[in-house]
């Protein structure tokens, strides 16, 4: 069978951070995600550098529904 996968990207010009650095409870966000996208068998990535700006990329597999 075919495995469908749905992925989004979004991405910013600010001013960036160190993923590996991101205090626990900082506000960001990003755990709350990650924690979503796991949920539903996914993968997300962060890629960021200070200064450079962000990108966050989420794949998401599509599961069949009986209907």
């Amino acid at each position: 069978p075919v495995m469908l996968t749905v992925c989004v990207s979004v991405r910013d010009d600010g001013c960036g951070f160190d993923p590996q650095r991101l205090p626990a409870g900082s506000g960001s966000g990003l755990t709350g995600m990650a924690e979503r996208v796991r949920a539903l068998d996914g993968e997300i990535r962060v890629m960021s550098v200070p200064g450079r700006g962000t990108e966050v990329r989420a794949c998401v597999p599509l599961h069949a529904r009986g209907g």
